[in-house]
């Protein structure tokens, strides 16, 4: 953008502020909040007005600029990093010499006109405050550099978001976008974490060379882990898996994920989509994916090898077909509302129990009845015919 602006200059608020109050640069770009005593050289000016709730706008009266000026950047920053001199009259993050002012807008690249307040890197911004006690955000327009996983400072990929949970900070949430990661989403090993799309469509999009896009195999051992993915769509390319689900490294009692309006596409509908590897046999591993008719692209595996293992399914579109272990274990499958790849199902064995309610097949355009073959080879089957 690259802008100027005269004193006053108008931000916008990130807490309810009142007029002649010392104010210093937010986590976010174009943002103010209160200037506090640990800030006496960082604040930039004082509020000519009231801010009378978040996102409102105040107008600030800079405190040792008559105003901001345009400058060119000699290399890529940060909102709010500190500048110093380069080469060809050109400004960079880069420390050599005295700091010579305060980045109002991120460069993206070399060449980038950004708007510089000059103050000699005062009113730079240090990432740490603000920060919230449960939530960690992600955004396409965020940081994994800058950011603090706040709303105003969300974090760029969600990579970044679960390396920094903990066992009281562990709900990301998620702006719209496409979220290209390029290594696997590996789960840490707390329970209760969840990733949760909001505001619009979210995709998070695997890369060739991954095995899979997201995998869940903690080590963890008290008495039941958990793992939710809610209202997103999970890409994965030729050859990729959507989502490995492996209870190789825990010793408790369950082992649940949650999938609450998720779709996987895949490449073809042989990729796997869903595989989930029961290794340890002790303990029960359950599935629970409800969605308002999700489409799954890609072949389900699951492996039952607990009598307590539990899958169910509910309004759920399955264009890969589903795929059962032979273990002889009275699990429970249960699917209601859904539409199945006809003839899409295999494996399976006589004890495991296969409940199906209000379920279809789909050939191309055609619906049929479900029936057991849509399902499993074989199984102690309950299908009760669709209304």
């Amino acid at each position: 953008m690259g802008q100027t602006s005269n004193s006053p200059k108008t931000f916008l608020a990130t807490e309810v502020l009142e007029a002649d109050r010392r104010v210093k640069l937010s986590s976010a770009a174009g943002y103010v909040e209160y200037a506090d005593q640990a800030d006496s050289s960082g604040w930039i000016g004082i509020t000519i007005g009231k801010a009378d709730a978040i996102n409102d706008t105040v107008a600030v009266e800079l405190k040792d600029a008559a105003k901001t000026q345009r400058a060119v950047a000699a290399d890529s920053f940060a909102y709010g990093a500190v500048l110093y001199a380069a080469n060809d009259g050109k400004v960079s993050d880069s420390a050599s010499g005295n700091a010579i002012g305060t980045a109002l807008e991120a460069a993206t690249a070399p060449g980038d006109i950004v708007e510089v307040l000059y103050d000699k890197g005062a009113a730079s911004i240090i990432i740490g405050s603000s920060v919230p006690d449960s939530m960690i955000y992600v955004s396409p327009d965020g940081s994994d550099t800058a950011g603090n996983g706040s709303m105003i400072g969300p974090y760029a990929t969600i990579t970044k978001a679960l390396s920094v949970v903990t066992a009281s900070r562990k709900t990301i949430m998620v702006f719209p976008g496409e979220y290209v990661e390029t290594l696997a989403l590996v789960w840490p090993n707390v329970t209760g974490v969840s990733i949760n799309g909001f505001g619009g469509d979210v995709t998070i999009v695997g890369t060739s060379g991954q095995t899979e896009v997201v995998l869940i195999n903690p080590t963890f051992s008290a008495s039941t882990f958990e793992a939710t993915l809610s209202n997103l769509t999970i890409s994965a390319p030729d050859g990729v898996k959507g989502i490995v689900f492996n209870n190789q490294n825990t010793t408790g009692r369950k082992f649940n994920l949650y999938l609450h309006n998720v779709g996987i596409d895949a490449d073809t509908d042989t990729d796997q989509s869903l595989d989930v590897v029961h290794t340890t046999t002790t303990q029960a591993m359950r599935v629970y994916c409800d969605g308002q008719r999700n489409i799954i692209e890609g072949l389900v595996y699951i492996a039952p090898q607990n009598a307590d293992d539990r899958f169910t399914f509910t309004n759920m579109q399955f264009d890969g077909g589903i795929q059962f272990g032979t273990a002889t274990i009275a699990s429970v499958s249960t699917f209601k509302n859904c539409i199945m790849k006809d003839a899409g199902g295999s494996g399976g064995q006589d004890t495991q129990i296969l409940n199906v309610l209000n379920c279809h097949s789909l050939t191309g355009t055609t619906y049929a009845i479900a029936a057991l073959n849509d399902f499993a080879a074989n199984a102690a089957e309950v299908i009760l015919p669709a209304a």
